[in-house]
């Protein structure tokens, strides 16, 4: 839905960092180094995801504060059919 973006690719970063890659490549990238059974050392060599401005910006119009915020009341009272409200606000190509 292109609400997440890479922030850091973790172990990979030097090598990805350079490469353009479209949403697909990104995801199918992410699939293929996600280790199934993370502990947590493995955190600190891993890719760090954040969410797109856009997104954060609206979400903080609608009264959304990440760290105390409880998410599904927030959507089902503020948002509704999250997927439809992602189509509909976030910018267009």
């Amino acid at each position: 839905m292109d609400i997440i973006h890479v922030i850091h690719w973790g172990e990979h970063h030097d090598l990805i960092k350079k490469l353009n890659l479209d949403v697909k490549q990104t995801t199918i990238f992410i699939k293929e180094v996600w280790p199934e059974n993370m502990e947590y050392p493995d955190y600190f060599g891993f890719i760090s995801l954040g969410y797109k401005s856009w997104y954060m910006k609206k979400m903080d119009e609608l009264g959304y504060v990440q760290f105390n915020t409880d998410w599904k009341t927030f959507v089902k009272e503020k948002i509704g059919n999250l997927e439809q409200w992602i189509e509909q606000n976030r910018p267009k190509e």
